[in-house]
């Protein structure tokens, strides 16, 4: 009787709390469990003309963004671009690895059920790209532009062949017209003739091509690597040792500066000097073993002034090793931009800005377009646009190119290209 009592009692206490219990609320009316957020929206996107691929940082201005990068995403015709920060009113991307002309940018935010798109579309394009058919297969050395903007490349199969700016090729000069190897250094002359240099000699073929023949009367004491046009149109030759002279008059050449125990790679004639990259060649002790320097031009003569240091090369490096220069260029800005053979993207082309007063400092230095080029940048030809032409001269037949950039400016005068 005991025990009836006890579940009796139990039985009717859990009736009671079933009583009391609020009944099950409707998933129709439960509130859900995220907050939906308004949808993005684009109203202008910067710079308004268009980017360089992978190399351009992009604003997209609007509404309801996310500052929450991790939760913000952009696309270039549904490639996703790198998010680099994010406002409520603006994202910054790099452009991504893509070209064209009228790209839909879209972007989603997380939580939002439509994303933006901006209309009609958005220019980007590609700041390199392989030029004119020349690979690895084709062993290219020495480089040249005339005025009409044909490309002149050297082949080490033993002709120049000429490129213009759709990439049709057609043969220059070849071996029946006297090219008896390759050239490693190329430039247009007054007249539009071709001057090449090849171990000792300087060479020449005339406008609209014909025979090649040797054009300095006697060889010089060093093998040429470099050669560049002066302003008052002689020739001045990076060699071992030293600058060497060659007057178009009388086809002679001369040693204008000596540089003893160093091999001189790379000249480059701009603002009335002579700028020489060169690498120390023997085992005694030297300040600077990789370096660029410069001579002022004293007149018409091949006079030269003082050697002076620009830029010291081996040491804005923090390990012993350190690339070669291997070619030097000018931008119309007084800009410098070294070639170098190397394995780091970071050093295929090094920028570095004037700091006017003709000086230059290897700490304002960054690299240009770390993100797309690659090294080593063997030869360097900057045409009547804004266009530099690189020879990427790899020991990998898959990378050996001829790459065109757009540089964005103009070129310093190259005084033989008249």
């Amino acid at each position: 009787m005991k025990y009836l009592l006890i579940s009796a009692f139990l039985l009717f206490t859990m009736f009671l709390a079933g009583c009391n219990e609020e009944p099950q609320e409707s998933l129709w009316s439960m509130k859900p469990r995220y907050e939906v957020l308004p949808d993005p929206t684009i109203t202008s996107v910067v710079p308004e003309k268009g980017a360089y691929a992978g190399i351009d940082e992009v604003t997209i201005v609007g509404t309801n963004f996310l500052t929450e990068v991790s939760k913000v995403k952009v696309y270039f015709d549904n490639v996703p671009a790198q998010v680099v920060n994010s406002t409520q009113t603006e994202i910054k991307v790099i452009a991504p690895v893509i070209a064209g002309d009228s790209i839909i940018i879209k972007v989603q935010i997380d939580g939002a059920l439509q994303y933006a798109a901006y209309q009609p579309g958005y220019k980007v394009e590609f700041a390199e790209g392989e030029f004119g058919g020349i690979t690895g297969q084709s062993n290219a050395y020495g480089i040249a532009i005339d005025l009409d903007e044909n490309l002149y490349v050297s082949l080490g199969e033993g002709k120049i062949v000429k490129i213009d700016q759709d990439g049709n090729q057609e043969d220059y000069v070849t071996t029946e017209q006297g090219v008896d190897g390759f050239y490693s250094s190329m430039k247009i002359g007054p007249n539009g003739d071709l001057f090449a240099s090849r171990t000792k000699y300087i060479y020449k073929a005339p406008a609209g091509g014909g025979s090649m023949y040797k054009f300095t009367v006697t060889k010089l004491k060093q093998a040429i690597n470099d050669i560049d046009f002066g302003p008052y149109g002689d020739i001045y030759v990076a060699a071992k040792k030293g600058i060497y002279f060659v007057q178009l008059a009388d086809s002679s050449g001369s040693l204008a500066m000596a540089y003893d125990n160093f091999i001189l790679n790379a000249i480059r004639v701009y603002d009335g000097y002579v700028y020489v990259a060169g690498s120390y060649s023997s085992f005694s002790s030297t300040p600077v073993k990789e370096g660029i320097w410069r001579n002022q031009i004293l007149g018409p003569g091949g006079q030269l002034g003082a050697t002076e240091l620009v830029i010291d090369w081996e040491h804005s490096f923090d390990s012993p090793t350190y690339p070669k220069i291997l070619a030097i260029t000018f931008a119309e800005d007084g800009y410098m931009y070294v070639g170098a053979d190397s394995t780091d993207n970071a050093d295929a082309i090094t920028v570095i800005p004037a700091n006017g007063n003709n000086s230059y400092s290897i700490g304002d230095a960054y690299p240009l377009y770390q993100a797309v080029l690659m090294p080593p940048s063997a030869k360097f030809c900057w045409g009547n646009d804004q266009y530099l032409y690189v020879n990427r001269k790899s020991l990998d037949n898959d990378l050996a190119r001829i790459i065109k950039i757009t540089m964005g400016k103009m070129t310093a005068p190259y005084y033989g290209r008249k």
